[in-house]
């Protein structure tokens, strides 16, 4: 209970008491140390006190605004700073003050004091100091979070100093309800502490603002391109009457022509096109898009911008150009006045031929740009030459580090490829050393897509190597899912997980419980698994891309699924998988709704309500993660449903989801490595993730469950670069779990450019070869993408880094300019920095000097200092099999050389010697850092000179 602080003495606290607030305050020092300051200039006197008529001044007689839980404290008229008295402390003291502060949110709040000290002893065990702070309450009144943040030294010095000055500032978390003023005194013997003047004053914060406007735009130029290579991810096609057609006759993606990177969108017939719906904000943006025509007569080409409200009703469209006659590419571009309102806004290019229109137009490079005000990873200065990195090692973010990369996508949809490490590995590997390869990755999840194609998840289980297929391309190759055995039967493959049979449904889900046991859960991971698609005995027409045609069925089918694993592996256990209610709906190789397709988000929010129904009634616990990687302009009306909407299934408001999970790949290419679009991809899903929390009080958890560092469609027509499988894609993998996990992304499934090398199978028709096969005509090939050889890509290695840091405290480190990036943990005495050389330009080829400062080190503790670095020359398979003139031929007849490879691409510990922590507690130390590459430095204590 708080007592007047006048009725306390220093012979009520209890020896006990004073031994807790010891270790309290020994805490306190450590993360708080600071160097001793000078006198500082008060502060403007015209700055309102929000302690005003609180005895800020300690001039009130009887005054029972402070209160003291203990100690030793007084009111002095004979020393002070100013006006009658001051408040006198001996010994030690814990003082609240009755005012609770409300906190305005986008303020920086100030406290300030002017104190004196007199024969201020240190306490012995190491807890000592005084201070002041403003700490941090919830609405109920409890602390909001560790106490040790809301103080700071009023001064940290023994001995005899006069009146000084000092203040201190602090950002209230946004959880933050009030403010209270606090202080606190910790010494020994005689030690006198005067307070007096203390003034509190909030200033308004600047809006962030970044150097850069940010395009809200998904796939702007036709990149990501999906069916045959002719249509692009989230494009919608229709025509002059509006119904909705398929990529390929009216228009196409197309490699022919490009503004921008690759591909561009050919329009070839009156139609219309609609790109990916973005969310817009602000007051204006600017539209721009790049044109080109052949032979546009009759009523020519139409580009306009279409604004939409939060529902998707058009609100205006703004015509941005008419084009017709022959033009290369031009760029058009428009400024546009933005509505005001409180809800959503969303803008949407639409382009095409108007009706009685010929030609050929080509669209590319769509954007629509903001500004954000979002920028967690600020552009920098640039020094290849030197960068001083600095890491506080009493300061921590306050959480616990886990590596967002840890998961992988086994994309089964494309499983004879076995371009993901989860349909690959005991080809070549065997079982055992394969799972223990995914434990030392840190791997923790398998995406397993196309969860209910049940024989597909088993193709690639039991191999024999020999079997072939063909393409109709002409390529052809190994398929390593000749032999499977159902230990039910002996047969060679299992029954579908769903039949009709006269006019009931028989479930049998044998076939993925022969995947989950022989393939995820044997190796101590969980899956992500995707509850699609809908069987064919299930779905209309028995086409697995429309709807169920019963949806009760559907709700059925799920809970017997969800069932069957509660049965076969527990609840608790199932409770810690993920759920994924479908893959990339409304894009055109997957689910596409009704016959019709004009009702596809619909259908798909209906079909996802039954989804979940029938999951939760057989698991109400069941972690659902909504669709993978929906088009954007679904994400937000399905927050809106799953927020406030009826749910089709239960007739009651909203649908349960826990997590937001989309796909997204660095916005570069391999000779561009431009990063910025995919953090702002981030930045979109996070107001997405604040509007539901708004709406729900529930704060949904953020997944990037397809991605890859450097971008490439399935089998590319022209030979990768060089750097696509090297240490470059290696580092550029880093970069983006660096900001993802800056920006609160929980898990990344690494995707379609796997940690394992694939080779080109010998004679294969239409076969190219890369430049890097000059010397390994066989080696590193990857246009076909079919074979396996099992030799771990440079990529793995970043995927071990990042889990040797798991458990550790993540600390406040920075470094001063680009290209250097950094992280860091404290892992008990232990410390581990994450320090890696990045630049948009691939081709870089310079060493830049790092200095390394580590601050608040124990003074005279040695550290020996051990480096693991990823280079071009280091820990990188790429460059040691083209060393040994590899081949695929080898990697099949010799496994053993595979072996040597791997063994020989480890991360090597380096010995940099032991370094001394100097005065102040500073350590440092100088390194080379190669363009391109990454390395950890692990410091341990060996040694204390400190008595």
């Amino acid at each position: 209970m708080a007592t007047n602080f006048n009725m306390i003495s220093k012979a009520g606290v209890s020896r006990q008491l004073l031994g807790f607030l010891s270790v309290l305050f020994l805490l306190f020092s450590t993360i708080l140390r600071a160097e001793e300051l000078g006198i500082k200039k008060s502060p403007n006197a015209r700055v309102d006190n929000l302690l005003k008529g609180h005895d800020a001044d300690f001039e009130q007689a009887n005054s029972t605004v402070w209160t003291a839980e203990w100690g030793d404290v007084s009111r002095d008229t004979v020393t002070k700073h100013s006006g009658r008295q001051s408040l006198k402390v001996v010994f030690g003291t814990d003082m609240k003050s009755s005012l609770k502060i409300k906190v305005e949110p986008g303020y920086r709040y100030h406290m300030s004091a002017w104190g004196k000290i007199k024969d201020f002893q240190f306490i012995k065990s190491g807890a000592y100091g005084c201070g002041f702070g403003l700490e941090q309450l919830r609405d109920d009144g409890t602390i909001n979070g560790n106490w040790y943040d809301m103080y700071a030294y009023l001064i940290y010095k023994e001995g005899n100093t006069d009146w000084f000055y000092e203040e201190f500032s602090w950002i209230p978390k946004d959880t933050t309800v009030w403010l209270r003023p606090g202080i606190k005194v910790k010494g020994e013997g005689k030690s006198t502490v005067w307070f007096d003047d203390i003034r509190i004053w909030k200033e308004k914060l600047p809006e962030k603002k970044s150097s850069m406007l940010v395009n809200a735009i998904e796939n702007p130029s036709c990149e990501i391109i999906y069916n045959g290579d002719i249509t692009p991810f989230g494009y919608e096609l229709s025509d002059t009457a509006g119904k909705r057609e398929d990529f390929g006759k009216l228009a196409r993606a197309t490699t022919e022509t490009a503004s921008n990177r690759g591909a561009s969108l050919k329009v070839m017939a009156p139609c219309s096109v609609r790109s990916v719906i973005g969310m817009v904000y602000g007051n204006e943006a600017i539209a721009r898009i790049s044109v080109k025509s052949k032979g546009v007569s009759g009523k020519g080409g139409f580009v306009r911008v279409d604004l939409l409200d939060a529902d998707h009703k058009l609100l205006k469209s703004i015509d941005v150009a008419d084009i017709s006659g022959d033009q290369e590419w031009k760029t058009y571009e428009k400024k546009i006045e933005l509505p005001q309102t409180k809800d959503t806004l969303y803008a949407q290019w639409v382009f095409g031929i108007n009706p009685g229109g010929k030609g050929t137009l080509y669209f590319d490079d769509l954007q629509m740009m903001v500004e954000t005000t979002l920028l967690p990873m600020p552009a920098r200065k640039k020094n290849v030459n030197v960068v001083n990195v600095t890491i506080d090692t009493a300061k921590d973010t306050g959480r616990v580090f886990r590596s967002p990369l840890d998961a992988y996508d086994h994309h089964c949809a494309d499983r004879v490829y076995s371009y993901s490490i989860g349909t690959a590995g005991p080809h070549l590997e065997g079982d055992s050393r394969w799972f223990k390869m995914r434990r030392k990755l840190g791997v923790n999840y398998v995406r397993v897509h196309n969860g209910f194609d049940g024989n597909s998840l088993c193709e690639h289980l039991k191999v024999d190597g020999k079997t072939k297929f063909g393409w109709d391309n002409g390529e052809e190759g190994v398929n390593f899912g000749g032999t499977r055995v159902n230990p039910n039967n002996g047969n060679k493959s299992f029954p579908p997980v769903c039949r009709i049979k006269d006019g009931k449904m028989i479930t049998d889900f044998s076939s993925i419980k022969y995947y989950l046991d022989g393939s995820v859960l044997k190796g101590g991971t969980k899956p992500i698994f995707g509850l699609e698609p809908v069987p064919g005995c299930l779905a209309i027409e028995n086409n697995v891309k429309y709807k169920p045609h019963d949806m009760k069925l559907w709700e059925e089918f799920n809970y017997r699924f969800i069932k069957f694993l509660v049965d076969t592996y527990g609840a608790e256990e199932v409770k810690t998988w993920i759920f994924e209610t479908g893959n990339e709906p409304g894009t055109e190789p997957t689910f596409h709704g009704s016959p019709g397709r004009n009702r596809v988000l619909e259908d798909f929010l209906e079909m996802q309500d039954y989804t979940i129904a029938g999951c939760q009634r057989a698991l109400p616990e069941i972690f659902i993660a909504g669709p993978s990687g929906p088009p954007e302009n679904f994400v937000m009306p399905m927050l809106k449903h799953c927020a406030e909407g009826k749910n089709f299934a239960t007739g009651k408001i909203g649908t349960k989801l826990d997590a937001i999970s989309y796909h997204g790949y660095l916005g570069g290419s391999v000779n561009d490595l431009s990063w910025r679009s995919s953090e702002e991809q981030i930045f979109r899903y996070l107001r997405y993730r604040e509007y539901f929390e708004k709406k729900t009080g529930r704060k949904l958890e953020l997944y990037n469950t397809e991605f890859a560092a450097i971008y490439r469609e399935v089998t590319p027509k022209n030979p990768p670069e060089p750097n696509y499988d090297n240490h470059v894609q290696a580092v550029a993998t880093l970069h983006m779990a660096n900001f993802s996990h800056r920006l609160g992304v929980e898990h990344m499934a690494f995707f379609y450019a796997s940690p394992f090398y694939f080779a080109p199978v010998r004679n294969a028709t239409g076969f190219k070869k890369s430049r890097m096969q000059s010397n390994t005509p066989e080696f590193l090939g990857e246009p076909t993408m079919i074979t396996f050889h099992g030799i771990f890509k440079p990529v793995t290695r970043i995927f071990q880094m990042l889990s040797w840091m798991n458990g550790g405290k993540e600390l406040s480190v920075q470094a001063d300019c680009e290209p250097i990036f950094t992280m860091a943990v404290k892992d008990g005495d232990t410390i581990k920095l994450l320090c890696y050389s990045f630049d948009v330009d691939p081709s870089q080829k310079y060493q830049t000097v790092v200095n390394i400062l580590l601050n608040s080190l124990p003074e005279g503790t040695t550290y020996d200092v051990t480096r693991y670095e990823l280079s071009a020359t280091k820990a990188n398979s790429c460059y040691l099999a083209t060393q040994k003139k590899l081949t695929q031929a080898i990697c099949e007849k010799n496994i053993p050389v595979v072996d040597r490879i791997n063994k020989d691409s480890e991360l090597k510990p380096e010995n940099l010697g032991n370094v001394s922590v100097g005065s102040g507690g500073k350590l440092k130390f100088s390194v080379k850092v190669p363009a391109f590459s990454a390395s950890m430095f692990v410091l341990k204590p060996v040694s204390s000179t400190k008595k």
